[in-house]
């Protein structure tokens, strides 16, 4: 969430170059099958960032590219008609919003001294980012996240699963912290894998738990806050 990356989660935008040297007509099921699973969990990749594949996988690459087509139209279309909400909020409001219990953004994110750490902090936020910007990170979250803010699921040799953001690594140990915020310090020798996520920790849809004057106001104290 509040970031201004690209969209492309950062360890696969690496492998495309890769990608687009190894793939052909004998690996194009296995790498279609690939994006497939990671478009399906969430991730959507602008589509110019896929395009270098349409020589090696052609056709068969297509459905995937029209899918990704259809979402982003349909996502600038939903952005489109909520923006009206940038406009005439209450920040005072907004701020109860914020520090309040319905959507619970402090839980998560820092305002100067106030507020969590799983998330940015958004001291400056208003300062950096556009109105639309703020809109599209709180309906749409996984379209950009933050660079440091990857949601991380860790496997351990017992078979537990964890689930949060890398707060630190060592030759030895592992930091998670959790969406409430709690660190849980791992032996590295304890761990069987870790997997990035392509979704955020911040869940879609926040913005339906609050009515529109309410929303509007939340989004009046984010841009305020410079």
């Amino acid at each position: 969430m509040f970031s201004n990356t690209s969209g492309f989660p950062k360890n696969e935008l690496p492998r495309l170059p890769l990608f687009s040297r190894s793939a052909n007509e004998k690996t194009a099921p296995k790498f279609l099958a690939y994006l497939k699973k990671s478009i399906d969990s969430g991730w959507r990749p602008p589509v110019e960032k896929l395009q270098p594949l349409a020589d090696q996988l052609g056709p068969s690459l297509n459905p995937l590219l029209d899918e990704l087509r259809t979402y982003a139209a349909n996502q600038q279309q939903r952005l489109t008609q909520l923006e009206p909400l940038l406009q005439n909020g209450n920040p005072t409001e907004g701020r109860k919003i914020f520090f309040g219990t319905a959507v619970a953004c402090s839980t998560c994110h820092r305002i100067a001294n106030d507020g969590g750490q799983v998330g940015p902090d958004l001291t400056k936020v208003g300062a950096i980012r556009s109105g639309r910007d703020l809109l599209e990170s709180i309906v749409f979250p996984s379209s950009t996240i933050a660079q440091g803010y990857d949601n991380y699921i860790i496997t351990l040799k017992n078979s537990d699963q964890l689930t949060g953001l890398i707060a630190e690594q060592s030759d030895t140990t592992t930091t998670l912290r959790d969406s409430s915020g709690a660190l849980r310090i791992l032996r590295n020798s304890d761990i069987k894998s870790t997997r990035r996520e392509t979704t955020s920790l911040m869940p879609q849809g926040l913005n339906e738990i609050l009515t529109e004057p309410q929303f509007r106001d939340l989004l009046a104290f984010l841009q305020s806050l410079r």
